[in-house]
């Protein structure tokens, strides 16, 4: 894949995550729908302010060179612990996203995602006098 496709596709996640990231503070309650009803809200709060500070972490570390390859690795591992859930949204009767077709890209979208993230974790990044 050409590099400046890589590093627009790099930009735009660790835009969209640092978004998404702000999201999960401002707009906690509309995310709790994405678990389980055996989960307490509490844990459901808590774990909703966790993903959002990783992902407000993980997109500011997708923009810096030095740290690029590390967060592109643990944006992969955040995407698949979120699989399950994503999953799960799959076979419920009205998905928290919104709709089954919403559902079905997502978790087709998350798989292009972490071997697109797998590409910028294998680039090489500049050398220290260019960060």
């Amino acid at each position: 894949m050409k590099k400046s496709l890589l590093n627009l596709f790099t930009y735009s996640l660790a835009l969209f995550l640092l978004v998404f990231g702000f999201i999960h503070f401002n707009s906690p309650d509309s995310m709790t729908a994405f678990f389980p009803d055996a989960v307490p809200r509490q844990t459901r709060l808590f774990l909703i302010y966790l993903s959002g500070a990783a992902e407000i972490i993980l997109g500011t570390g997708l923009f810096m060179p030095r740290f690029r390859k590390m967060a592109a690795l643990l944006t992969i591992v955040m995407l698949i612990v979120y699989l399950p859930l994503h999953i799960r949204d799959l076979f419920l009767k009205y998905p928290a996203i919104g709709s089954k077709n919403v559902a079905i890209i997502r978790v087709f979208v998350q798989f292009i995602l972490i071997y697109l993230l797998w590409l910028v974790s294998k680039t090489k990044p500049p050398s220290p006098e260019n960060d």
